[in-house]
């Protein structure tokens, strides 16, 4: 599922009235702004999403947006209104502005917006266990040290 809607990124890009632009690139568009919104939060937060509050929302509106203007205007309305990669960095490539770099940075969470509780975090990366006694086959203490710093080889 999308999350983000063919008509409002047609409209936030500034193409209600332009046909020019189909719906097939709209949804390239939106495919690849959604991709580049899991990259970033997937290190952070469960995919798929359970939840699409206005946060991941809004990046992939605006992502999709980027997308269309940089294809449409490229490079050459750099600092106008349509500039598409202006628009990225606010989003990603700038750990210090760039909001879903953030959040894969766990400097930034994402919460539900009817709750406010934080959404599902990806525990991966997050060990159930610390070794201890039971965790070792051994007869001796587990968590003692097996090296020591004066032993000689």
């Amino acid at each position: 599922m999308a999350y983000s809607s063919h008509s409002v990124v047609r409209r936030k890009a500034g193409f209600s009235n332009n046909f020019d632009v189909t719906t097939a690139a709209i949804t390239g568009a939106i495919a690849r702004a959604d991709a580049i919104v899991n990259g970033k939060i997937g290190d952070v937060y469960a995919l798929p999403l359970t939840y699409v509050g206005s946060f991941v929302r809004e990046a992939s509106e605006e992502l999709a947006v980027a997308i269309l203007l940089q294809e449409e205007y490229g490079p050459e309305v750099e600092n106008a209104d349509k500039d598409g990669y202006l628009k990225m960095r606010q989003w990603v490539n700038d750990s210090r502005t760039g909001l879903l770099d953030q959040v894969q940075d766990k400097t930034v969470k994402i919460y539900r917006d009817d709750t406010g509780v934080e959404i599902t975090r990806n525990d991966a990366y997050d060990p159930s266990f610390y070794p201890n006694n039971a965790s070792n086959d051994d007869a001796d203490n587990s968590t003692e040290p097996k090296i020591g710093m004066n032993d000689k080889f």
